[in-house]
């Protein structure tokens, strides 16, 4: 019943809005009062997830790599945990108060070559006349300020969501930024250089995550004859697919983390070795030279076949290092296993023969579409259009909108930090209890496999998929599972 709901609430909105003719309210606002305060995401360390509210760190998820050069430099983090991401997190809020109406927005240079600091000189030297930027409490933001670019961007990671900050938004108007959405946030990079444009600017750099933002820059760019930079940032955890896509699209490109960006780039101009920034493009390769003649560390500027990445200076990925997996370290710190097509981990794989990684709470999707309908939910006053419609005898099912949300807000809720053999799922698990006093890696190594009762609580949800996967693991193997069809549900 639920979903049916969900599904009217959300297609009515679209009817609405699409035929009444109204604009639909941004205007920020809170339900319940539960709802007071509203978390900010950031991932940072390794793609690490992290959730801020009222200025303290709530929640940290699972980081995808081990080690990072740059943060072992700069931080002295030797091994990226948990208890790392969460005292970097903190360290950040009290440096430059970010998430808070306390932030600063004003920065020394945090690293010679960061999309920042790279925008700042493009600003400097003339080579771009605006720029689109994200802020913590603020959204997508526009301005020609070189030096709120670096305040707003020194530190920042991949913002997620960002909830609006007054104070932060006043900010940065004193500083002639623009923010987009004061009162939503929102961050739309694609809107901003439309924005930017109706405001006069024609050579546009915008920080873009993902392939679909910078395909669609291109075509405004085509559409309006103007000139964009588009740097890529927070690569690591895109696929290889969509690293070959947003190479095709972008100007420069960071390496972060990511084995796809190192394995397909073609750079004409590359800048460090551990953490790289690659130009791509000529525009891209101006900016980064010009970026070079303002540091005042050393230079070497050499010919030579691109890119260079020395093995001892890379990221090391989840397992890498205590190679758990059992894989054979290769020569640029990942594992066999890591460096093939199939990236599967063995640590996915659950007692009871289910595969996390294709787990909604495991991977977060479910928990993350329904926290994001209810931000928009309420950034529409839902509430007071359900109440609206439910008088109508084709909507009466508008009735039940509230428990709805409150369906939404449990949702949220579906999400594990760990996969089963770290501790994630049900606690109550008789599965994971009797392989553990057993001393088996999994019901495919019992005897009992066939038969045994405690297998049956998790039929209602998977049907027989959890039977299969046991017998096909106990019958060819861990890695020959991963290779294959891993079923979540069968009947």
């Amino acid at each position: 019943m639920s979903c049916v709901i969900c599904s009217i609430i959300t297609y009515t909105f679209l009817w609405f809005y699409a035929f009444s003719g109204v604009q639909p309210p941004t205007a920020f606002t809170n339900l319940w009062n539960r709802d007071a305060t509203m978390p900010h995401v950031m991932e940072i360390l390794g793609c690490a997830r992290v959730t801020v509210a009222d200025g303290k760190v709530i929640d940290v998820g699972k980081p995808c790599i081990r080690w990072c050069p740059i943060f072992d430099k700069v931080h002295d983090i030797k091994e990226i945990t948990e208890d790392a991401i969460r005292a970097n997190m903190e360290f950040r809020i009290a440096d430059t108060g970010m998430f808070t109406p306390e932030r600063s927005l004003d920065s020394d240079v945090f690293v010679n070559f960061g999309a920042s600091e790279v925008m700042m000189t493009g600003l400097a030297r003339g080579l771009i006349d605006t720029t689109v930027t994200a802020c913590d409490g603020a959204g997508t933001v526009i301005t020609d300020n070189s030096g709120l670019v670096q305040g707003m961007g020194a530190q920042i990671s991949g913002l997620i969501e960002t909830e609006p900050i007054p104070e932060i938004i006043s900010g940065i108007a004193e500083r002639g930024g623009g923010v987009i959405d004061p009162a939503g946030a929102r961050i739309d990079p694609a809107a901003g250089v439309r924005r930017a444009v109706e405001l006069g600017y024609t050579r546009i750099a915008v920080t873009v995550i993902d392939p679909a933002t910078a395909l669609t820059i291109r075509r405004i760019e085509s559409e309006l004859g103007i000139s964009t930079i588009i740097i890529a940032a927070h690569t690591t955890a895109l696929s290889r697919s969509e690293v070959a896509d947003l190479l095709g699209l972008v100007d420069i490109t960071t390496g972060c983390a990511s084995k796809h960006v190192r394995d397909l780039v073609k750079p004409l101009v590359q800048v460090g070795t551990a953490i790289p920034l690659f130009a791509v493009t000529q525009k891209g390769r101006e900016l980064l030279i010009e970026r070079a003649k303002e540091t005042t560390a050393p230079v070497l500027i050499n010919t030579m076949p691109l890119p260079v990445l020395p093995a001892h200076k890379q990221p090391i990925g989840m397992g890498a290092r205590n190679n758990s997996r059992g894989g054979k370290i290769s020569n640029d710190g990942e594992t066999d296993e890591e460096m093939s097509d199939n990236r599967e981990d063995r640590d996915l794989v659950a007692y009871c023969g289910l595969y996390c990684g294709d787990c909604f709470s495991y991977q977060g999707k479910v928990a993350d579409l329904a926290r994001d309908l209810r931000k928009e939910l309420r950034q529409a006053k839902f509430d007071k259009t359900a109440e609206s419609l439910s008088e109508i005898s084709f909507f009466k099912v508008f009735e039940d909108y509230g428990k709805c949300y409150e369906i939404l807000g449990a949702m949220v809720k579906f999400r594990c930090k760990n996969a089963c053999r770290g501790g994630g799922g049900p606690p109550f698990c008789t599965i994971r209890k009797c392989c553990q006093n057993k001393g088996i890696a999994g019901c495919f190594e019992c005897d009992e496999l066939e038969g045994c009762e405690k297998l049956d609580f998790l039929r209602p949800g998977h049907g027989e998929a959890h039977i299969k996967n046991l017998r096909k693991i106990k019958k060819s193997g861990i890695d020959k599972f991963l290779g294959g069809k891993k079923h979540w549900y069968i009947k």
